[in-house]
C-alpha cells in the first residue's frame, strides 16, 4: 500500500489536483512536466538526418544561412515554442472571459497579456534582431521583460502560489536558465541543448500552469 503524504504539504508547489500524495502521484507529476520536452529534445539531438541547429534555430536565422536553408522542418522546435506560447495566451484569455470573479478575471487578463508579449517577441525575434536594429540593446530588452514579469509576480504572487505554483516556478527557472545560457554560453559543448531545451521546457510548464489554473477557475465559476 502506497504511503500517503500529509495534506499539510498541499501548498500549491506539488499541486495537480490530488487530494493526498503518493509516490505514484509524484511520478505522474514528473512525467507530465519533464517527459514531453526531454523526448522532443532527445529526438532532435539523436536523429541522424539533419543537424540539430536546423530544427532549433529561428526560421529567419535559418533562411539567412545557405547551408541550412530551407526545408519543411526548418525551425521546428522554435515554431513549436511559438505554438505553445499562443496556446497559453489563448487559454488565459478564454478563462478571463468565463470566470465570474473580477479578481480572477484580472489575473487571467494579465497572464494572457504577458504571454502574448513573449509570444510576439519569440515569433518576430524582437530581442534578438528587430529591437537591436532599432538601437535598443538586447540586454535592455531582457531588462524590460524581466521588469514586466516582476510586476506581474508582485501583483499576483498570492494567486500564483495559491495553486499549481510548482509549474509557474519551474517555468520561471527554466526560462531564466535559457536566458543565462544564451548570454554566457557557459555550457558550450551542450549549449544548444541547454538553451533551447530549457526554453521549450519553460514554455511547456507555463502552458500547463495556465491551462490547469484556468480549469480550476472555470470549474469554480460553474459551481452554485
Amino acid at each position: 500500500m502506497a504511503t500517503a503524504f500529509p495534506k499539510s504539504i498541499s501548498l500549491g508547489f506539488i499541486d495537480l489536483g490530488f487530494r493526498d500524495y503518493t509516490w505514484t502521484d509524484y511520478i505522474r507529476f514528473l512525467a507530465l512536466v519533464f517527459a514531453p520536452p526531454l523526448v522532443i529534445m532527445g529526438a532532435v539531438f539523436l536523429q541522424p538526418w539533419v543537424e540539430p541547429a536546423a530544427l532549433l534555430l529561428d526560421p529567419m536565422a535559418i533562411a539567412r544561412d545557405p547551408a541550412r536553408c530551407c526545408a519543411f522542418y526548418s525551425g521546428a522546435v522554435s515554431n513549436l515554442g511559438v505554438v505553445l506560447w499562443a496556446a497559453a495566451a489563448a487559454v488565459a484569455a478564454f478563462a478571463a472571459w468565463l470566470v465570474r470573479d473580477p479578481r480572477e478575471g484580472r489575473f487571467f487578463v494579465a497572464t494572457a497579456a504577458l504571454t502574448a508579449v513573449l509570444m510576439v517577441d519569440d515569433l518576430f525575434m524582437l530581442h534578438e534582431e528587430a529591437l537591436p536594429d532599432l538601437g535598443v540593446p538586447e540586454p535592455v530588452v531582457y531588462g524590460v521583460y524581466l521588469a514586466m514579469a516582476g510586476v506581474y509576480g508582485l501583483v499576483y504572487f498570492r494567486k500564483i502560489l495559491s495553486a499549481r505554483a510548482a509549474l509557474a516556478i519551474m517555468a520561471a527557472l527554466a526560462m531564466a536558465a535559457s536566458v543565462i545560457e544564451d548570454q554566457t554560453k557557459l555550457l558550450w559543448p551542450i549549449h544548444g541543448f541547454v538553451e533551447d531545451g530549457a526554453k521549450l521546457g519553460g514554455i511547456y510548464c507555463w502552458l500547463l500552469f495556465t491551462a490547469l489554473r484556468a480549469r480550476d477557475a472555470i470549474t469554480d465559476a460553474g459551481r452554485p
